[in-house]
């Protein structure tokens, strides 16, 4: 009779960002519940939490309760390529493995273009995170910092501050977020068009097809 198995189960995954994986057994846990060692081959790639507000670390023991058959971790990109090996063990199960493709991150605008009047007051500007495909920098979906990074400072500036301003640039989007927690507000000043154009750290990458730019036009 064959060993019960582990499955391991992970996504691709961008720069400095956090996703969930799952580890996955083909019958219950013993009693007494089942450790399972999670390791991977490149830590300098990756890293391995509990939960999605713990640090990462090269490696990590998920327990697994008497009676269940699953249970999550989070894993954190720290490169932006390379394919990285996870490898799971539990003691008396068949180790499994699994492997996650490393990719570009970077920000962009979400907001559309803006329309508004001086009397209208603020409007909101957002900025998330996007996951992008190697080499075409196409973006696969909307990302989540990985906890534990320095702040990722993004700016917003507008090209005729004489029709409207930024309230306030820099912002920064923290680890565990999707977006800005409180997004910038641009301020119409007079009747015209300006660009709000977006900047962020170089160790994120420009998206392609994504705005980095948006008008407003103050009526």
């Amino acid at each position: 009779m064959s060993a019960p198995s582990i499955t391991v189960t992970v996504v691709n995954l961008g720069r400095d960002l956090q996703n969930t994986g799952t580890i996955a057994l083909s019958v219950a846990a013993p009693v007494g519940g089942l450790a399972v060692a999670i390791a991977i081959d490149d830590p300098t790639r990756l890293a391995l939490a509990p939960n999605a507000t713990t640090v990462g670390a090269s490696s990590l023991i998920v327990n697994i309760p008497q009676g269940q058959s699953s249970a999550t971790f989070t894993y954190h990109a720290l490169q932006d390529n390379g394919i990285v090996t996870l490898t799971a063990t539990g003691a008396a199960f068949t180790t499994g493995t699994a492997t996650t493709s490393l990719r570009p991150s970077g920000f962009a605008i979400s907001t559309g273009n803006i329309s508004t009047t001086v009397a209208a007051g603020n409007s909101s500007v957002q900025v998330c995170v996007y996951q992008l495909a190697p080499s075409t920098n196409v973006s696969e979906g909307a990302g989540t910092l990985r906890f534990g990074i320095a702040p990722a400072v993004v700016a917003l500036t507008s090209s005729a501050t004489s029709v409207g301003t930024v309230l306030t640039s820099p912002l920064q989007v923290l680890g565990n977020q999707q977006c800005l927690a409180t997004p910038f507000k641009f301020t119409p000043v007079s009747i015209g068009s300006t660009s709000l154009t977006l900047s962020q750290s170089v160790t994120f990458t420009v998206p392609n097809g994504l705005s980095q730019t948006i008008t407003a036009i103050v009526n």
